[in-house]
């Protein structure tokens, strides 16, 4: 059973989780040559950050080195823009699954076990996790905002839901929100060799004994 309609504004709630300058760069990523920022996700899935060229993001895209230094400037911001674009269709995608959910349970266990498949199918993200997984880290703890408090703002809001008939407290929320995100990057990072559908599946489980039902 779903709702019929979430009681949060989504794009205010996805604002607040990035700060408003970062989530302002991921809006105009939106709109910066698609096909080229495609192109270097898929480079960077292959080759990681130090392997990326220009010369390699234009050839997949199948276009001039000049057009995508036009677009982009610089190798940094063709790789920065790519990641505020793909964090900011994440986002959206999570929210809009959860207003859809039925209870806060339900939107913790969602949460949770999409976050874990857009790791899994990320070629970034297995990249990284495979051969730099000190960059997950530092991406998750030390840039401003960190990806763990994007993630822990963004559940809590999902989870204060007043749309929910179980919608969380703030601070029961927060401390719901920071424990689920830090299990995450368990699973992300120290992976016990298991398949997705039974990592996501012990995920699961660990949300309904934090949350029962």
């Amino acid at each position: 059973m779903s709702r019929a309609a979430p009681g949060i504004d989504l794009e205010a709630l996805i604002a607040a989780a990035m700060g408003d300058e970062l989530y302002e760069e991921a809006r105009k990523a939106e709109g910066s040559g698609g096909k080229i920022l495609d192109a270097a996700v898929a480079v960077l899935g292959e080759s990681g950050e130090r392997g990326l060229t220009m010369d390699k993001v234009a050839k997949r895209a199948g276009m001039g080195r000049g057009t995508v230094f036009r677009l982009f400037g610089s190798k940094q911001n063709l790789v920065d823009t790519a990641y505020r674009r793909d964090l900011l269709a994440q986002l959206r995608d999570l929210g809009d699954r959860a207003s859809r959910c039925a209870t806060a349970g339900d939107v913790a266990e969602l949460a949770m076990a999409r976050s874990l498949e857009d790791a899994h199918a990320n070629p970034v993200a297995r990249w990284l996790v495979r051969l730099q997984p000190e960059r997950i880290v530092r991406l998750w703890r030390d840039y401003e905002p960190s990806g763990q408090a994007i993630g822990r703002s963004f559940l809590s809001g999902l989870l204060q839901d007043p749309g929910l008939p179980d919608a969380l407290a703030e601070d029961e929320a927060d401390f719901v929100a920071d424990t689920l995100n830090r299990l995450l990057a368990t699973f992300v990072l120290v992976p016990r060799g298991e398949g997705l559908s039974e990592a996501s599946g012990r995920l699961r489980e660990a949300v309904r004994r934090l949350l029962p039902r």
